[in-house]
């Protein structure tokens, strides 16, 4: 379990430029600091593909945001437009450019994922082992850039996706249409079946497989961590464990965090096998199509009663068009972590083969070292393996940044950084990140919490606070989960809990949209959960106004 959360400390960034800016802190994928490499790779990834899409969209207020590591956790700084005639100018053009994406959505997402395909497939059919070391820096350089390129294309699809969502959320507020976060949650999600809705249906389906035969016994009475060689030398077992294998294999992306050093789930099974553990002991399933089936009926009962109260029927069609097209792209962006995430799978399967290969020259103790060099230095230490030239001995190096990023992790990085504006009014932060409008951290007196009603619902129960994703062990049904924030890799735990606390995520977000999906209450964007509500304490949380009690 996680200790009491940490002791504020003050993080200041390097370049004086930076300093006079204002920066929020990165939860949503990065709640743990940031190896050197996957800092390295993953920042310049962000800061270019963000100033990439905010050009190609101009969007009004906003040329992006830069990313810098500070302390080895993640911060964003916008880039504001506040001069009013050149925002309106940029207003113009920018509803220009999100209508033709709209219009001719469907055809580029399609000629998108066919390239995408066909990187993956390259990909796949790539061996890197017995690969010289110059060969394998090639594939390296490779496999980062196509790991830019999917980021530019999952920003092409997700921003636009956020802008369409925006101009609903604003004229649902100015007609009155749509009264809050959840509402405007439930309109856009996903009415059909997703990648995920696949993933979870072969779960089920794996699990049914296993009932009336010692498997089936085996999933409730073992932990995830004791049931591979259980399986395997069951009855029947070693041929389940291949379809659970190609299973996760299959779906590996969508789970994948934004950090190179850690393992897939094809490395690592453990979390899936306890999703599939909770799946036996539940003794039901949903098909995929049930799943989108429920969640249509969900979204046509708010937007059916959003349609209702507009008198004007001019304001009816608007509505139902910008809802359609939200929903729309928001299956394509939720589809596309299967294409997005798998580039990250390939940056880690490179890395891991140049450690390999400098760990068998001595270069440093263990494959797993090289996540703790930086990009110039990887690729140094690897064009000096054939030269044979004398190098510096990298295991101090690495030894000392293992030690750092321990140290790191003690510390409780700053939710912002500058003099940030008294009103925050960014649609990205607000609605994605969760970053509220007004910017007060203070807590509320009396033990409570304020942040974003993002599903309904109230739920009491005791507090399982995780950090990171190794704080899951022991979470137990019915318990609410108090986290940073969560992404796909967080996708079993919701199968077990009562309802979901983040310090950041909005009513867009990964924990939003699963909550909805999950039919649990979830109060996301605090700022502070994770620092204000101990582990084991008895929390009560409204989904419906977003708030937190800390009772007993």
């Amino acid at each position: 379990m996680p200790q009491s959360r940490r002791k504020q400390v003050v993080f200041e960034l390097e370049r004086a430029e930076d300093r006079e800016r204002w920066w929020v802190r990165e939860d949503m994928y990065t709640a743990e600091p940031r190896t050197p490499l996957s800092a390295a790779v993953y920042n310049t990834i962000w800061d270019e593909s963000s100033l990439w899409i905010a050009e190609r969209l101009s969007f009004p207020t906003s040329r992006g945001f830069n990313v810098r590591t500070v302390g080895g956790y993640t911060y964003l700084g916008p880039l504001e437009v506040t001069d009013q005639s050149e925002i309106e100018s940029r207003t113009e053009v920018f509803l220009a450019r999100v209508r033709a994406l709209v219009e001719g959505f469907d055809e580029q997402v399609r000629d998108t994922r066919a390239q995408q395909e066909a990187i993956t497939a390259r990909w796949r059919a790539t061996e890197l082992a017995g690969m010289g070391a110059i060969d394998l820096l090639a594939h390296w350089r490779a496999a980062v850039l196509d790991l830019a390129q999917a980021h530019r294309w999952h920003f092409l699809i997700a921003f636009p996706r956020h802008a369409v969502t925006d101009r609903l959320e604003r004229f649902g507020r100015t007609t009155g249409a749509i009264p809050g976060p959840t509402d405007l949650g439930r309109i856009c999600q996903s009415a059909r079946v997703t990648q995920r809705d696949l993933f979870e249906e072969r779960l089920w389906q794996l699990v049914e497989a296993t009932q009336g035969t010692d498997l089936f016994n085996l999933l409730l009475e073992h932990t995830a961590e004791e049931l591979p060689e259980k399986i395997k030398a069951a009855p029947g077992g070693a041929s389940w464990w291949e379809q659970f294998r190609a299973a996760v294999d299959r779906y590996d992306k969508l789970t994948v965090p934004k950090e190179i050093s850690s393992p897939a789930l094809s490395e690592r099974p453990e979390p899936v096998l306890e999703q599939v553990r909770t799946y036996a002991g539940l003794g039901e399933g949903h098909t995929a199509a049930m799943r989108a089936s429920l969640r249509a009926a969900d979204r046509d009962r708010a937007l059916t009663a959003a349609l209702a109260s507009l008198e004007d029927e001019s304001d009816r069609a608007e509505l139902r068009e910008q809802a359609d097209d939200a929903e729309r792209m928001q299956v394509a962006t939720e589809d596309d972590n299967v294409y997005l995430l798998p580039a990250g799978v390939i940056v880690r399967r490179v890395a891991l083969a140049i450690g390999e290969a400098l760990a068998s020259a001595g270069r440093f103790e263990s494959v797993d070292d090289v996540f703790y060099l930086r990009s110039e230095e990887m690729e140094q230490a690897v064009k000096d393996l054939p030269a044979r030239t004398p190098t510096p001995d990298l295991r101090p190096l690495v030894a000392a940044r293992r030690h750092e990023r321990e140290l790191q992790r003690s510390a409780a990085p700053p939710p912002r950084i500058g003099e940030v504006p008294a009103q925050v009014d960014n649609f990205m932060l607000n609605k994605f990140w969760g970053m509220p409008v007004g910017t007060d951290d203070a807590p509320i007196p009396g033990g409570q919490l304020k942040g974003i009603g993002a599903s309904d619902g109230l739920v009491e129960g005791p507090a399982h606070v995780a950090l990171s994703l190794e704080d899951l062990e022991g979470l137990a049904p019915g318990a609410i989960l108090v986290v940073p924030a969560t992404n796909p890799a967080w996708m079993h735990a919701f199968v077990r809990i009562a309802g979901i606390v983040t310090d950041q995520g909005g009513s867009l977000s990964h924990a939003a949209v699963v909550a909805r999906e999950y039919r649990i209450p979830a109060v996301l964007g605090t700022q502070r959960a994770t620092l204000d509500i101990q582990h084991g304490r008895i929390i009560r949380i409204d989904g419906t106004n977003g708030t937190v009690e800390i009772l007993k």
